[in-house]
């Protein structure tokens, strides 16, 4: 899979929620269509160059480089059984899970436009988001047991 995990966080025995990125726009297409698996580069010197072009969009600002993405893993199956994407040019930089209301939280930053923080239910479905305007980049997330979050830009 071409998802690239960042932070993971625990939601029961048997599930990881993780966020991420993964391959969107024009950019995360490598020039035979196939999805760019940004953690390899490989081929010809050509292909390679290409790779590393479409890498230095997405890391330095790309028209449509990239999108943030959420998945659940069910680790006794590996399968995915859970998945939010962000807009693209929004990066998922932190998750966590509330531990009053269940909810998973997620950051989503942006270099090009304002981030926020989200709250998803169990099927993907944003519930609420909060912070748009506030924040651009956010570093963590961190839910207390009391439902209440702290936030580091």
């Amino acid at each position: 899979s071409p998802f690239v995990g960042g932070r993971a966080e625990k939601v029961d025995e048997n599930m990881l929620l993780i966020g991420g990125l993964k391959p969107g726009g024009e950019e995360g297409i490598a020039p035979n269509d196939a999805p760019f698996d940004f953690r390899t580069i490989s081929g010809t010197s050509e292909i390679k160059e290409k790779q590393k072009n479409a890498l230095k969009s997405i890391l330095f600002g790309g028209t449509k480089p990239f999108v943030g993405a959420v998945v659940i893993i069910d680790t006794r199956t590996s399968a995915t059984v859970f998945e939010y994407t962000s807009a693209e040019g929004v990066v998922v930089s932190d998750v966590d899970v509330d531990p009053k209301s269940g909810e998973y939280v997620v950051a989503e930053s942006s270099l090009q436009r304002s981030g926020r923080i989200v709250h998803l239910n169990d099927v993907g479905s944003i519930v609420h988001s909060q912070g748009e305007g506030l924040y651009s980049l956010i570093n963590s997330i961190n839910m207390n047991i009391d439902g209440s979050m702290v936030v580091s830009t």
